[in-house]
């Protein structure tokens, strides 16, 4: 069967890339205003609303390879650097590649340039897969740093909240305060003008002062609900991969720690399966990173229709996925991946853009069970080891 014949398989329109889940975590830097609310201001910051002083101050552009720089437009010779840097390692001008490109020259030194450098030392090239690799530990790194700037965040919204409350608190402590001074100096007293004119004052005083607070709380909880939102949105996506929608790596690692402690008590089987698709470097090599990326998207599709309520599907990294398997033995874990595995053998892939026939994609599989006592990392560890020989042995196939 075709591969275009699934709606949800390879198509013309371009995959979605990490770089969209890294604009939703962008945030501005900003300069809190003196006059300003400190609870409103920084609310604003996480909102994403600019301060007059943003306004009037604008930060400076960060150097870029279209970026005029001192000394002459060097506009040319840096798409001249990235469009040789490409054709020397063989690979296509994607979006993907020119991000990477860039990065790589903006910041040599960084942890995405060494590893550039190291890639293309020890391999003599820097290949396609090994590109998109580098690329998603890269965004994945910044989209980890982001969303710990947002709860950094979220934790003073909450301190300058209660802060708030500290004051409001305060303000009617010492207008209880006044106003037993006062009572106490009405017992004594032949003149009750002054007494009642202080009074008045000092309540006047209050209610004003109360207004005021319940009008920042209001706006506070409105902005905290507004918040929540967002920080449960962006802990969302910086748990899923970008590419094909589903679980990444650090939400697995989180479920697993937290189905291993589930089973352990309920006494229930739990089975973990890795699958590496088979010559996925040879589909890039051949038909372009573009229609690697649709492959991709096709197979978490298609494992994903093995998930139900005890099963849990995610990408591990690069063309491997991994599947937990809740109350299920390793010999039932192993007929569920295997018909995965026969149910992708058994069809002939076309690229939906091209019309130009992929073939045969297959994946291999190693399953192993959670053994009493045993932990993650053995469980793990386990299954890689039952998917080497399952490579070894010549590939397509689903091996214990």
């Amino acid at each position: 069967m075709a591969m275009s014949s699934d709606p949800e398989s390879l198509t013309d329109k371009p995959a979605p890339r990490a770089s969209n889940a890294d604009r939703r975590f962008r945030t501005e830097a900003k300069v809190l205003r003196p006059d300003a609310s400190p609870l409103s201001s920084l609310v604003g910051k996480l909102l994403g609303r600019k301060s007059e002083e943003d306004e009037a101050e604008p930060v400076a552009a960060s150097p870029s390879p279209t970026t005029p720089r001192p000394g002459g437009d060097r506009r040319s010779t840096d798409y001249e650097r990235i469009g040789a840097f490409l054709e020397r390692n063989g690979l296509e001008p994607t979006p993907d590649h020119y991000a990477l490109a860039w990065e790589y020259f903006v910041a040599p030194h960084s942890a995405l340039g060494w590893a550039v450098d190291r890639s293309i030392e020890t391999e003599g090239g820097l290949s396609a897969g090994t590109a998109a690799v580098l690329l998603e530990q890269h965004r994945a790194k910044l989209s980890a740093e982001k969303l710990t700037d947002m709860i950094g965040e979220a934790r003073n919204h909450i301190a300058d909240g209660s802060q708030l409350v500290e004051q409001t608190r305060a303000h009617a402590k010492a207008y209880g305060t006044a106003l037993k001074s006062e009572m106490n100096g009405m017992a004594g007293s032949t003149d009750m003008s002054s007494t009642v004119t202080a009074l008045t004052e000092l309540t006047q005083s209050m209610i004003q002062k109360t207004a005021e607070a319940e009008k920042q709380l209001r706006t506070a909880v409105r902005q905290m609900g507004d918040m929540q939102a967002r920080l449960a949105a962006a802990e969302k996506l910086a748990e899923s991969d970008a590419l094909t929608g589903l679980a990444n790596r650090r939400a697995f690692e989180k479920t697993l720690k937290r189905t291993i402690e589930s089973c352990g008590q309920s006494k229930q089987p739990l089975a973990v399966a890795f699958c590496d698709i088979d010559h996925f470097k040879k589909i890039n090599d051949t038909h372009g990173h573009a229609t690697g990326d649709r492959v991709l998207k096709y197979v978490a599709n298609l494992l994903s229709k093995v998930s139900n309520g005890n099963c849990h599907v995610a990408r591990h990294g690069g063309e491997e996925f991994v599947i937990l398997l809740k109350g299920r033995t390793v010999e039932e874990a192993r007929d569920i991946v295997d018909k995965a595995r026969a149910d992708l053998a058994s069809r002939n892939l076309t690229a939906k853009d091209t019309e130009k026939l992929i073939g045969k994609v297959s994946f291999s599989a190693g399953v192993a069970v959670l053994e009493p006592g045993g932990d993650g990392s053995d469980l793990l560890h386990r299954a890689d080891r039952a998917l080497y020989r399952a490579k070894k042995d010549g590939r397509n196939r689903v091996y214990l």
